[in-house]
C-alpha cells in the first residue's frame, strides 16, 4: 500500500494512481433540446433511454420501458450512440442516477436529460466510476458544492443574473429575459427555437449547425449546460441601460 497523497482516501494499492475525473473522461449529452418531443416517440426503431428508464437499485437500464425514435433521431446525435459498457447519469428530474449499459437490444440514444461517460483513454475502470458516484463520499462533496457555500460571483456589470424557473419555452419562461438580451423579444422569430435556460441547463446557445433546421437560424436560442461542441455558435448581444 501507498499513500494516496488525498487526507479523505488514505492508502491505496501499490499498482493504483490517483487521477482527476475531468482530465480522463468525456461526457455527452444531447445539445440542447434538439427538438425532440414525446410526439415522436414510436413503437419500433432506435431505442430512446430517458431518465425514467433507470434500475437504480441494479445499475441498470429497464430495457422494457423505453420508448424508439426514428432513425433520423438517432443519426443526428452521434456523440450519443450508446454502447454496452456505457456509464449513464442523470441529469435532471432525481439528478444522479447511474447505470452501465448492458444487453443492449438495438441501437440506442439518449433523450435531454441523460448524459454519458467515457474514459477519454483506458485511465479507469467505468465499473469504478460507478461505485464513486454512488458513494456516501461522492455525494457529501456534491451537497456541498451546490449549498452554495463556494459560489462566488464576479462584478454584477459582467454577468446577467436570471431568476429561476421550471419552465423553458412558455410566456412565464420568457419574463425570465432581460430587455436588450435578445431574448424575450425575438422568441420564435422566423420559427427558429427559443428555449430558456434552467437551473440544470444555464447556458444560453445561439444558434446552431446548418442541418439542424428550426435550430440553425441566427434568433435560435437554447439552453444547454455548458459543454463545446465542433457545431456551436454565438451571437454577440449588447444590453444598453439609462
Amino acid at each position: 500500500m501507498k499513500d494516496s497523497g488525498i487526507k479523505w482516501i488514505g492508502s491505496i494499492p501499490d499498482t493504483w494512481d490517483v487521477i482527476k475525473v475531468k482530465y480522463n473522461c468525456s461526457l455527452k449529452g444531447r445539445i440542447g433540446w434538439q427538438g425532440l418531443t414525446t410526439d415522436e416517440y414510436i413503437d419500433e426503431g432506435p431505442f430512446l433511454i430517458t431518465g425514467t428508464d433507470f434500475n437504480v437499485n441494479e445499475g441498470k437500464i429497464n430495457w422494457d420501458s423505453c420508448v424508439h425514435v426514428s432513425e433520423w433521431r438517432y443519426d443526428q446525435a452521434p456523440e450519443i450512440q450508446v454502447c454496452n459498457g456505457d456509464l449513464l447519469i442523470t441529469k435532471d428530474g432525481t439528478v444522479g442516477k447511474v447505470a452501465i449499459v448492458t444487453d443492449m437490444q438495438d441501437k440506442t440514444t439518449l433523450n435531454s436529460g441523460v448524459m454519458v461517460i467515457r474514459p477519454t483513454e483506458d485511465s479507469y475502470e467505468t465499473k469504478f466510476l460507478y461505485y464513486v458516484l454512488k458513494s456516501e463520499e461522492f455525494w457529501k462533496w456534491f451537497n456541498y458544492i451546490n449549498s452554495g457555500n463556494t459560489l462566488a460571483f464576479p462584478n454584477a456589470k459582467y454577468y446577467d443574473l436570471y431568476a429561476n424557473g421550471t419552465t423553458i419555452n412558455d410566456q412565464t419562461a420568457y419574463n425570465r429575459s432581460h430587455l436588450g438580451d435578445a431574448t424575450g423579444e425575438t422568441k420564435s422569430w422566423y420559427d427558429d427555437n427559443s428555449y430558456f435556460i434552467s437551473a440544470a441547463l444555464p447556458w444560453f446557445l445561439r444558434g446552431g449547425y446548418y442541418s439542424n433546421k428550426s435550430i440553425t437560424g441566427i434568433f435560435n436560442f437554447y439552453n444547454i449546460y455548458g459543454n463545446n461542441n465542433y457545431n456551436y455558435t454565438f451571437r454577440s448581444v449588447l444590453t444598453v441601460t439609462k
